[in-house]
């Protein structure tokens, strides 16, 4: 009776994957794609409702706002765009050469991948009296109620009634009145800061698959393979990007960020894989460096779509106290309480669990799929 229940959900995930695939959307060449969304959501004034393998797009001139939710906003490649409760944001320019965002409400959290490299990639945010250039990779926060910005990790321009100052890693600015730059501490946070990393953490797990799936498909070999062609993996991506692309993984009913070459790093510290350095995963006894975690083992079990491993996120302090970062390099974490695992179903009743090759389940949070999104309470 096991079995023949692990074949039937075996064969609807692999149906519904097939579903997903067949109507697999594209990211366009633009910022804006509103990928995961949790509680009440909405776009100029419309409650959103989470669909399998579509998702909604800020245009020029759209204001997406949250009550009781939260949401995630792709960005350019890598980059990406969180929501507190209570929060709203208006989209000027979408395109990926001049991002440009306003912070009308609330509080969000800007992830951002090393830009500086990517010289047609801009993120610029207005918020209160600022114009805000995003200049470096790192995390980035903006309050709108309290008119403050803190750069946790990268570098800022902050420009206000003439005047512009740069604020670096573990600096804060001021978004109204006299421009002022204060350090603060970096290495606490609230609510918003924790689910942004856990978000990215989830990510890179959905990565891990993605990259491995590009792969199979014969784009294994960044640039060695792709110079000259245009776009990431031999397509023309609608930019000129060769750091990365987003690509859309149909088990978690999300997009994950690739890179075209090697392995990302992310600000808070989760390895993102190229197709060709995910073969360390999957066919190799990598360990990741005792940097990422302490190290750890090969992964004993896996699937087509993802190896089999465990990690486990902290649930206490921003940098992670408490607890050991999960990577993706396939080994066991540990510390925390909020299971993550890939290649076999896991659900925690204190924390979110999922799986790549078995559909997405949530155990804790606000009861919200940690895929592509989903309305929850």
């Amino acid at each position: 009776m096991i079995r023949l229940l692990l074949v039937s959900s075996l064969a609807a995930t692999a149906a519904l994957a097939q579903g997903v695939i067949t109507r697999q959307p594209i990211v366009s060449a633009k910022s804006g794609v509103i990928q995961y969304l949790e509680g009440d959501v909405f776009l100029n004034d419309r409650l959103l409702e989470t669909k399998i393998g579509k998702f909604e797009e800020m245009k020029d001139g759209s204001v997406l706002r949250t009550t009781e939710g939260r949401a995630e906003v792709l960005l350019t490649p890598g980059s990406f765009l969180r929501m507190a409760e209570s929060s709203s944001v208006k989209m000027f320019d979408a395109r990926l050469v001049s991002t440009r965002m306003e912070v009308l409400t609330g509080s969000v959290i800007i992830q951002v991948s090393d830009i500086e490299k990517e010289k047609d990639h801009n993120l610029t945010f207005v918020a209160k009296d600022a114009i805000i250039e995003l200049r470096k990779g790192g995390i980035y926060r903006i309050d709108a109620s309290t008119s403050h910005l803190k750069v946790f990790k990268g570098e800022a321009q902050v420009e206000m009634a003439g005047s512009a100052k740069i604020v670096g890693a573990a600096k804060s600015a001021t978004l109204s009145g006299q421009l002022e730059i204060a350090r603060f501490d970096a290495t606490t946070g609230d609510e918003l800061d924790r689910w942004a990393k856990t978000r990215s953490g989830y990510l890179a797990v959905a990565n891990v698959g993605s990259a491995n799936t590009l792969l199979g498909s014969g784009y294994g070999y960044g640039y060695g393979m792709n110079s000259g062609m245009g776009g990431c993996f031999g397509g023309n991506n609608g930019y000129n990007g060769f750091n990365g692309r987003w690509n859309f993984n149909p088990y978690f009913n999300m997009f994950t960020y690739v890179p075209c070459n090697g392995m990302y790093r992310d600000p808070y510290g989760y390895s993102y894989y190229s197709p060709y350095t995910v073969q360390r995963v999957y066919y190799s006894g990598y360990n990741p460096p005792p940097s990422v975690g302490g190290g750890g083992t090969r992964p004993t079990s896996g699937n087509s779509t993802s190896p089999g491993f465990s990690a486990s996120h902290p649930n206490s302090g921003f940098n992670g106290a408490g607890g050991t970062r999960a990577d993706t390099s396939g080994f066991t974490g540990g510390g925390g309480s909020a299971g993550v695992s890939s290649g076999s179903s896991s659900v925690s009743s204190s924390g979110p669990g999922f799986s790549a090759g078995g559909g997405a389940s949530s155990g804790g949070g606000m009861g919200a799929s940690h895929g592509g999104g989903g309305r929850g309470h």
